[in-house]
C-alpha cells in the first residue's frame, strides 16, 4: 500500500485538499512581512504558512486568505492534489524535502529558508514556480521570531560546542554563541551585526524594532556547571532542589546577565540600553541589572514590555525620559501582538476563589477580552471580533489594521468536563478575525 502523508502547520491540521487548476492569487501590494515567525508570516490580507512532517522529512508551504477563510497550497499546477506520496516523485511546487522556515511574501514573490543540512534562502513566484536560490547562510538560526526592514531580514543565530564528560560521566555543553545577522533578500549578502562572543550559555530571547533600530534582549552566563563550584551535574541538581531561592542564587553562581542592546542597522552601532528596573519576582527584588521582562515594542519616548510571574501576565509602559513604568493591564493568561504602534491582546481572568498560580485558576464564567492599546494616543479600545466567539477563544499570533490572526479553540465554562488548563489557549483552527472597534 502506498503511504500518503498530509502535512500539519504547527499543531494545526491543514489538509492538502486538491484545488484543481486554481492558482494562488496575489498582487504587488500583498506582503506578509509585518510579523515573521518560524512557521508563519503575517500581513494585512494574507498569512504564509510552513508545515514540516518529521516522519517524512518534507515540508509544505500554504497561503491563508482571511477574506475567504481558505487555506491553499503555494502551488499553481493544474490537477495537483498537493500531497506527499511515499515512493513517488514530488511534482507539487508547495512540497519540498527538508524543513522550511520563515516563509513570507514580499513584492509579489515568495521567500523561504530551507534546511537540508545547511540553511538556504530561496525565492519563487507565489505559486511556487520559478524557484531560485539566493544564498546559503553562514550560520544556524535559533528559531526565534525574525524582523523585516526595507528588503532585509534579521535573524539571530545559535551554535554550541560540546564539552568533556564530568567525573560522573555526564556531558554538557561547553560554550554557546548567538548573534544578530542581516540578510539582503535580493543579493543574499549577509552581515553580522553583533559580537557577543562565546559564552557558557546565551540566548537572544527577544527582539523588536522601531524605525532603523533593533532592540535585542540577550541572556547569558559566563560560567557553566563545570566552571562553578559544583563541577558535576549531579552536585548542581542536589543544590538546586535543596536551595530556597535557586533562581536568584544561579545568577550569582553562574555569573548570569540579562541585557538589552540597541542595534542601529544603518551605521552598525551597538549600544547597551539602560532601564530603571528592579525585578518584581518574589525573592528576587534585590537582583540588580537582570531584566526578566520581554520588550515587545517601542514608540517615541516609550517602551512596552511584559512580565510573567506565577501565571500572571502584566503589560507595562516605560517612560524613557522619566525612567518609570506604568502598568497597563494584567491577566491570568495573555497573548499579544505589537503592530502599527498598537498592542493587541487577548486575555482571560482569574478565578478569585482559587489560589493565584494554580494551573486551573482561570475563571471560565468570564468570556475572554479582546483589547487594543494605541501607543500614539495612550488609550485602550475594546475589540469585537466579527465572528461568533461564544465559548471560543483566539490564541493571538499577529495583528494588523484589519485582522487578528491566530488559532481558534474552545473556551469551556466551569461546568464543562474538559481540562480547563489545556482548553484555554490550546491551538486549533487558523482564522483571521476582522477587527470591529
Amino acid at each position: 500500500m502506498r503511504k500518503r502523508v498530509f502535512f500539519m502547520v504547527g499543531l494545526l491540521s491543514l489538509f492538502m485538499m486538491g484545488c484543481g487548476s486554481r492558482d494562488v492569487q496575489t498582487n504587488d501590494k500583498v506582503s506578509t512581512t509585518e510579523v515573521i515567525k518560524t512557521d508563519a508570516s503575517y500581513g494585512e490580507d494574507m498569512v504564509t504558512l510552513a508545515g514540516y512532517d518529521m516522519s517524512t522529512g518534507y515540508s509544505c508551504i500554504q497561503m491563508y486568505n482571511p477574506k475567504t477563510n481558505a487555506t491553499i497550497a503555494a502551488c499553481g499546477l493544474a490537477n495537483c492534489n498537493h500531497e506527499y506520496v511515499e515512493g513517488e516523485k514530488i511534482t507539487c511546487n508547495a512540497i519540498m524535502e527538508g524543513k522550511v522556515a520563515y516563509p513570507f511574501i514580499y513584492e509579489n514573490n515568495l521567500y523561504y529558508f530551507l534546511d537540508t543540512g545547511g540553511t538556504t534562502l530561496y525565492k519563487s513566484n507565489v505559486d511556487g514556480s520559478n524557484k531560485k536560490k539566493i544564498a546559503t547562510l553562514d550560520f544556524s538560526t535559533d528559531d526565534h521570531e525574525a524582523l523585516f526592514i526595507d528588503g532585509k531580514i534579521y535573524l539571530t543565530s545559535f551554535s554550541d560546542e560540546d564539552g568533556e564528560a564530568d567525573e560522573d560521566g555526564m556531558a554538557m555543553v561547553a560554550s554557546e554563541t548567538s548573534e544578530l545577522y542581516e540578510i539582503d533578500i535580493k543579493t543574499g549578502e549577509q552581515r553580522k551585526m553583533t559580537d557577543f562572543g562565546s559564552k557558557a550559555k546565551i540566548d537572544c530571547f527577544s527582539k523588536t524594532k522601531n524605525g532603523n533600530r533593533i532592540f535585542l534582549g540577550v541572556r547569558y552566563d559566563n560560567k557553566s556547571v563545570y566552571d562553578s563550584e559544583f563541577k558535576t551535574w549531579n552536585k548542581y541538581m542536589e543544590w538546586f532542589t535543596s536551595c530556597d531561592n535557586p533562581y536568584e542564587e544561579e545568577i550569582k553562581v553562574f555569573d548570569g546577565h540579562s541585557d538589552y542592546y540597541c542595534v542601529d542597522i544603518k551605521n552598525g552601532d551597538v549600544e547597551k540600553m539602560g532601564f530603571n528596573y528592579n525585578m518584581t519576582y518574589e525573592g528576587m527584588e534585590n537582583v540588580k541589572g537582570f531584566y526578566d521582562f520581554y520588550l515587545i515594542g517601542a514608540n517615541k519616548n516609550y517602551y512596552y514590555y511584559t512580565t510573567n510571574y506565577s501565571e500572571q501576565y502584566t503589560l507595562y509602559e516605560y517612560d524613557i525620559k522619566k525612567g518609570t513604568s506604568k502598568e497597563l493591564d494584567n491577566a491570568y493568561r495573555m497573548t499579544y501582538s505589537y503592530a502599527n504602534n498598537k498592542i493587541y491582546i487577548v486575555k482571560t481572568q482569574y478565578d478569585k476563589d482559587k489560589e493565584l498560580g494554580a494551573p486551573d485558576a482561570e475563571d471560565k464564567s468570564i468570556p475572554p477580552e479582546y483589547r487594543c492599546y494605541d501607543t500614539d494616543k495612550h488609550k485602550w479600545t475594546d475589540i469585537k471580533p466579527d465572528y461568533d466567539m461564544d465559548k471560543k477563544i483566539l490564541v493571538l499570533q499577529a495583528a494588523g489594521n484589519k485582522y487578528l490572526y491566530g488559532y481558534i479553540s474552545d473556551f469551556v465554562n466551569e461546568e464543562s468536563e474538559s481540562d480547563s488548563y489545556v482548553s484555554s489557549f490550546s491551538q486549533g483552527e487558523m482564522i483571521g478575525l476582522k477587527i470591529k472597534k
